[in-house]
């Protein structure tokens, strides 16, 4: 059975099968067959792949309707808003592509909570927090946004040149 039979499979008997983050998760009104949750468990990465494939934004397109948007309606000159545009899609990936961690350990250091040195959860999802020591949070965010500045950049979306987001211009 292919990755794709596994998802018509499931959705002939009321299972959805959608991505959370970089897992699967599934729903039912009824518990789904054992022979489906095996499928499933045996195709997960194909799956996942293919379910990223599908739900993938076109992050050009959404680039280019936002400077479309900000010269437009806001009157904005094409640097400015190529800039804002760019740094708009930054924030969007971020939020499309959540880290998570556990509250027990930092996400940064692998450091754990102890007196003096508290984890610290950093979002506004429950279901979405990622566990911090304060000082680790500025590293691991700047490493957050260089990862979502390459992946825009490899969709096809020139970085504004000598591009810097206000947080790495307070931060030096």
């Amino acid at each position: 059975m292919t990755a794709v039979k596994v998802l018509k499979a499931a959705k002939s008997v009321g299972v959805t099968v959608r991505l959370d983050g970089s897992n699967l998760a599934i729903s039912s009104r009824v518990k789904p067959p054992l022979e489906l949750v095996a499928a499933l468990k045996l195709h997960k990465a194909e799956i996942i792949e293919l379910l990223q494939r599908h739900n993938a934004p076109d992050w050009r397109t959404i680039y280019d309707k936002r400077v479309a948007h900000l010269t437009q309606q806001r009157g904005l000159t094409g640097e400015v808003a190529s800039l804002r545009a760019f740094e708009y899609c930054v924030g969007k990936w971020l939020v499309r592509n959540p880290e998570r961690s556990d509250a027990n350990l930092c996400i940064a250091c692998q450091g754990d909570n102890w007196i003096g040195r508290p984890l610290l959860p950093f979002g506004v999802i429950p279901s979405r927090l990622v566990w911090l020591h304060s000082e680790c949070w500025p590293g691991w965010y700047r490493g957050r946004r260089s990862g979502a500045v390459a992946a825009l950049v490899g969709s096809g979306i020139d970085a504004p040149l000598n591009y810097q987001s206000d947080f790495e211009k307070t931060r030096n």
